[in-house]
């Protein structure tokens, strides 16, 4: 805290080249009035792509059980879940990124 509060404040030029790149969550109501030209987050979508996520990263963790216990069907269904949860986001997500790293 008293390492934020003695330190000048970051400029708004490179606070509004983060908001722009990463668009974050929280507070950025400052920096957003500064001029940043980024859009809005929608909330469902980014919602949906958090839990799809999170449904891949458990079905794939939990194939690896299944396939060291021998459970052949639920590691096959495992794996169809991690693969369907993973494509929904790339998809609806992955390819709308804009190229902003491209320089």
């Amino acid at each position: 805290m008293l390492g934020s509060l003695l330190t000048p404040a970051t400029p708004i030029e490179v606070l509004r080249t983060f908001y722009t790149r990463v668009r974050p969550f929280g507070v950025w109501n400052p920096v957003r009035a500064a001029g940043s030209t980024a859009p809005q987050v929608r909330l469902l979508p980014t919602v949906i792509n958090i839990v799809t996520g999170a449904f891949a990263l458990a079905a794939s963790i939990l194939s690896v059980f299944f396939l060291i216990g021998h459970y052949f069907t639920h590691f096959i269904a495992a794996i169809g879940i991690a693969l369907v949860c993973a494509i929904i986001p790339y998809h609806s997500w992955y390819n709308k990124l804009p190229m902003l790293c491209a320089d």
